[in-house]
């Protein structure tokens, strides 16, 4: 018999026949997604949903998604010792499951009603109050001339500028405060406006038509007097007392803007009431605004009419757009359909549809992982394995962004199509696959070198590591969701195209960030073992500090192509990375839940809150997701910076293990079967630490 050398145990047949299946299975898998995935934002805002709806989904759907890799990783490896597990049965039908579950679910969605929604304009809003109270003074909609009758008043915020005093004309605001009143002002010359007079306010003075001007100002004295600023107070009495609770607020000449909060009543028109050139009134409860009488006086004078109700009048910056706006609700928008009905169906159907392409992703890692033989050879084909998938996504991305989604077709039908005949296909050639090596990982409970796999008590051993280990992966999934998640919109907003004129661009931008990944992914144990595992986790937080920068201050949707180009460092190979880190720390026979946590941590928990972090809307989608971007730019370099100080000056140097050299393989029994170590051999051989810097063979990891 002869002598078996590292360099025998490193030689690997160019094609593996065992694996063909499971490439093909890869392929098709991600093939798939890349047909459907990036267009799931794009699809959203077809079937009607704004992008508040859109928001929810994207941050609720991820939650819910995390049942099913875990639920699948627990299940594969309880039944990893039962009946069929000798073929690797028991895991190819949980991975076909997962994938013919996942073409049915995202099926449904092409059942979904569809809405259509048209803003016809967004109508001028004004603000007005005195001791009486309130109102939110808003234009008819072109249209419809309605006002909304609301079962309960809307609670929200209004931001309040450019405040004075002045006669209510919703539509002619004039800026009538005077800081010292003194004499009567010269009366203006032009005719009044021919609007509704409201309510004919005269302060008590009984006079009719321009005689009672004229008795006003030969009666009226003015004198030099002081008249204060616009106060605008919260929670005073019903006659008008100041209390504990009373909040006012006193605008000057220096401020530029207060917010309030706001209780916004139901319509005081009446429901029938169709004139064009009414406005709107809602009122609003606990304000009161009192008006000096000499102001009064001089507005009337100035105005030349005692048919002046003197109010303390504000503009609305941002009525509808400004978060938590108490007018959010009130824009003019036609619309066909049921809003309710279509985004509830789409947000549980979508949700319980995300459950299954997550669990088939952590099962394809563990039968990746089982199938390549990891642990027992050192060194397995994790990233060429892979490799194959991001072929697929990048072939079929663009193609279906070409595609688009024609108008004779329900929105995206093609995609989806597509993805359910992919999704099937690969159920189909799992499970024909009997000669896949998927058996139970506790055949290779010991590795070639002679070295025990890492048994249970390594979960208490190696439970802090593995929780930071997750823990970056979070961070990590923020950091792409939130690129991720309102890529489509940004796209979209750059483009300026609307949705058709976006689909290529997506399907290309996915392109690009695929295609340089297959050679990243091919050597990617090469790359890991040099660079080390986290060495490759801080590189990818710094490329987010150039991805980000770049889409906060470029403004054409073609250099988005060159920032995705970015993604295999910081999806790809970090990717694998942890992935081959999480099958280090982790027993052998919890392989799949091994793989199901990290897929939990990045494309659930961390898309979840990337989505939530990824959009604050404020009006101009291009103008927040830049700030965000900006934002989210310094957090990967501080983020970047404490890592590697976390890592090389504490970690790496207190828990690194001692440098040893690699087992050597020429131990032959002898005659009487008891094993000898050659002259070179070093029989007091130790398993690595996961911290280990020094670069060797098989058996060797850079931590």
């Amino acid at each position: 018999m002869g002598v078996i050398t590292a360099e025998t145990l490193e030689k690997k047949p160019l094609i593996n026949k065992n694996l063909i299946s499971l490439k093909c299975v890869l392929f098709i898998f991600f093939a798939g997604l890349g047909c459907l995935y990036p267009f799931l934002p794009l699809h959203m805002i077809a079937v009607g949903l704004n992008y508040e709806e859109s928001r929810i989904v994207s941050i609720v759907a991820p939650l819910v998604s995390l049942l099913g890799p875990l639920v699948a990783g627990i299940m594969a490896d309880r039944m990893a010792g039962g009946k069929g597990s000798t073929s690797g049965r028991y895991l190819r039908v949980l991975i076909a499951s997962a994938m013919i579950l996942a073409a049915i679910f995202y099926a449904i969605l092409l059942a979904i009603p569809t809405l259509q929604r048209w803003e016809a304009r967004r109508p001028l809003v004004s603000f007005a109050c005195d001791s009486d109270g309130a109102e939110i003074f808003q234009e008819r909609c072109t249209e419809e001339k309605t006002c909304y009758h609301w079962d309960k008043a809307k609670m929200g915020s209004l931001i309040l500028t450019n405040c004075s005093y002045t006669c209510q004309k919703p539509s002619q605001f004039e800026k009538l405060y005077n800081p010292w009143t003194h004499g009567a002002p010269q009366a203006l010359t032009e005719s009044l406006s021919s609007e509704a007079d409201y309510d004919n306010y005269d302060d008590g003075a009984n006079y009719e038509g321009a005689s009672s001007v004229e008795r006003l100002r030969r009666h009226t004295h003015v004198e030099q007097v002081f008249v204060e600023p616009p106060h605008l107070c919260l929670h005073k009495t019903s006659d008008g007392e100041v209390t504990d609770d009373t909040i006012c607020h006193v605008y000057t000449e220096d401020t530029k803007s207060i917010t309030v909060q706001a209780l916004l009543g139901s319509a005081t028109n009446l429901e029938n009431e169709t004139h064009s050139a009414e406005w709107c009134r809602y009122p609003l409860d606990a304000f009161s605004c009192h008006i000096p009488p000499a102001q009064a006086t001089y507005m009337k004078l100035y105005k030349n009419t005692t048919k002046c109700k003197p109010m303390v009048e504000c503009e609305v910056y941002d009525p509808y757009d400004s978060p938590g706006s108490v007018l959010a609700e009130s824009q003019c928008i036609k619309v066909i359909g049921n809003p309710g009905e279509t985004f509830w169906m789409y947000l549980v159907i979508r949700s319980v549809a995300d459950i299954f392409p997550t669990a088939a992703i952590a099962l394809l890692n563990a039968a990746i992982v089982i199938a390549t033989r990891e642990t027992s050879s050192g060194r397995g084909d994790f990233g060429r394995q892979m490799a194959w998938g991001s072929l697929g996504w990048a072939i079929f991305a663009p193609i279906m962004g070409a595609i688009g989604h024609p108008e004779d077709t329900p929105v995206y039908f093609i995609p989806i199509i597509v993805f359910v005949a992919f999704m099937l296909l690969g159920a189909i050639i799992i499970l024909l696959s009997s000669s896949m090596p998927l058996s139970p990982p506790e055949w290779w409970w010991h590795t070639k070198s002679g070295m025990l796999a890492i048994p249970m008590s390594a979960i208490r051993k190696y439970a802090p590591e593995t929780g930071a280990l997750l823990f970056v992966t979070v961070v990590l999934g923020i950091f792409w969701s939130a690129i991720d998640s309102y890529q489509a919109w940004h796209i979209i907003e750059l483009a300026g195209e609307g949705i058709t004129g976006s689909d290529l661009l997506v399907g290309l931008t996915l392109t690009v960030g695929a295609l340089p990944a297959i050679p990243i992914l091919w050597n990617a144990e090469k790359i890991v073992d040099y660079c080390g595992h986290s060495n490759i986790l801080i590189g990818a937080f710094s490329v987010y500090i150039l991805r980000y920068t770049g889409l906060a201050i470029l403004d054409t949707p073609w250099w988005t192509l060159l920032m995705e180009a970015m993604e295999p460092v910081t999806l790809g190979l970090s990717w694998a990375t942890i992935v081959m880190y999480m099958r280090h720390l982790m027993p052998r026979r919890l392989t799949a839940t091994a793989q199901a946590l990290p897929v939990v941590a990045h494309f659930c928990l961390g898309k979840s809150l990337g989505a939530i972090l990824g959009l604050v809307k404020t009006g101009n989608t291009l103008a927040s997701l830049q700030c965000v971007y900006r934002g989210m730019a310094i957090a990967a370099a501080v983020i970047a910076v404490i890592y590697f100080c976390l890592y090389h000056c504490l970690l790496a140097p207190r828990c690194a293990a001692e440098t040893q050299p690699p087992p050597d393989t020429s131990l032959q029994p002898d005659a009487n079967g008891a094993s000898t170590t050659s002259p070179n051999t070093n029989g007091s051989y130790t398993p690595l630490r996961v911290y280990h810097e020094g670069r060797g063979r098989k058996g060797h990891f850079r931590y």
